[in-house]
């Protein structure tokens, strides 16, 4: 038993513990140790949709709640700073079952995003992204002069990538190509455990596919997958029907965050990949689609191509999303 002058004492002395106890873990733990713009305008939304709803409003499925915050949340009350931690206007869109995934605005080919937990552009170049772990409220970074941090000792160098960002008018409704492919990707994950290759759409001037190949450990992400780009046989050969690749030998590093001359993964967007090159044998095994090629091969290298009697149906698969989802591009026969 305690006296009530000890008992007094322990109360203090475990409330002091307590304290410092809460206060360590706060530090150390809590999620806001890295919050961004994403996270402040996330909750400004939950924040006002809370309300509306305590004041009667039903806001029962998603497009009630875009459809009240389209309409009551546009406006940002302080405009004070430079930098993208309080933006000039809001904006809301709303996208139906899958279509997120095929037509996502930004190139999501971020350097090591799973390390950083603080993102922020400045207003006066905003395709420039600042990344690292933690967040920074300096009055360099306030004012959107990130490079101009004094707390670097402290947080660290910021990271820097340069944002691809193509803003859709109209999504296209006859193919859905970013949700059909991430689906296939991931029943394979399960049923084919050899790496394969894949067809992705790079850009308009490059007519003949460009070969990808993952791995069955390859990371997927929302809208992404981590794959190895792997260059034509012939650099110089731009036609459609043209399907020699290389693949170094021992050249390919699954590392990341890894100095090394081997090539390295990439994300591939979903909507990017055009056509797998698996199919269903007749007996109802999976089969990859691709050839090694022997006699072309060197000691850097293996070359690779498409099966006779699988290639038209892969390329034809091919061509048809491009179109689709790209526009139409010259075919050479």
């Amino acid at each position: 038993m305690y006296s009530k002058t000890s008992q007094t004492h322990f109360q203090k002395v475990t409330g002091m513990h307590f304290y410092y106890l809460f206060l360590f873990a706060l530090l150390c733990f809590a999620p806001g140790h890295g919050k961004g713009l994403c996270d402040s305008e996330g909750g400004v939304s939950k924040h006002a949709v809370a309300l509306a709803a305590l004041h009667g409003s039903k806001l029962i499925s998603p497009y009630d709640l875009f459809k009240y915050l389209k309409e009551n949340c546009l406006d940002v009350s302080s405009k004070t700073t430079s930098a993208l931690h309080s933006p000039d206007r809001r904006d809301f869109l709303y996208f139906k079952d899958g279509e997120f995934l095929n037509f996502h605005p930004i190139d999501l080919k971020i350097d090591r995003i799973n390390c950083f937990h603080s993102f922020t552009i400045s207003k006066q170049n905003p395709l420039e992204l600042f990344s690292r772990n933690t967040s920074c409220f300096c009055e360099s970074c306030r004012v959107g002069k990130f490079r101009e941090c004094i707390d670097t000792a402290f947080h660290g160098a910021y990271h820097t990538n340069i944002l691809d960002i193509q803003v859709m008018e109209l999504v296209p409704e006859n193919i859905n190509l970013g949700l059909i492919m991430r689906e296939s990707l991931l029943s394979y994950r399960t049923s084919y455990d050899k790496a394969y290759f894949v067809m992705i759409y790079q850009n308009a001037n490059i007519l003949r596919p460009t070969f990808a190949l993952i791995s069955p450990g390859a990371s997927f992400n929302v809208a992404t997958v981590r794959a190895h780009i792997l260059e034509p046989y012939d650099a110089t050969t731009n036609y459609f029907n043209y399907t020699l690749l290389k693949v170094p030998k021992g050249g390919l590093c699954h590392q990341r965050e890894h100095a090394c001359p081997k090539l390295h993964t990439q994300l591939i967007r979903f909507d990017h990949i055009c056509a797998v090159c698996l199919r269903r044998a007749p007996a109802g095994s999976i089969v990859n689609t691709a050839k090694l090629v022997p006699s072309l091969g060197t000691k850097e290298f293996y070359v690779y191509d498409l099966k006779d009697s699988y290639s038209e149906d892969v390329l034809s698969e091919c061509k048809a999303n491009r179109v689709n989802v790209f526009g139409n591009f010259v075919v050479r026969k």
